[in-house]
């Protein structure tokens, strides 16, 4: 049976998508409209600062994929422990 890659950004979408879910129930994030530089605070001030944890998620930010939801994926992640 021949192997079939997935390209990654096939999945991880669902993945950050399950994993900002649970930051929403866990109380980390306030809604999907939340500012993302309530988190980045080097946006605040910035052309950034009006991009929102649901354009990151939508890849709507107009940001790099490296700049996107799985950075704010690992500040929270720091916030937890």
């Amino acid at each position: 049976m021949p192997t079939r890659w997935v390209p990654a950004g096939q999945w991880l979408k669902s993945y950050y998508s399950a994993a900002v879910g649970i930051a929403v129930d866990e109380g980390w994030i306030s809604s999907l409209d939340q500012p993302a530089s309530d988190f980045f605070t080097e946006w605040e001030g910035s052309s950034k600062s009006d991009i929102t944890i649901r354009d990151l998620l939508e890849m709507r930010s107009g940001l790099p994929a490296s700049s996107r939801i799985s950075l704010l994926l690992t500040r929270l992640h720091f916030r937890w422990t």
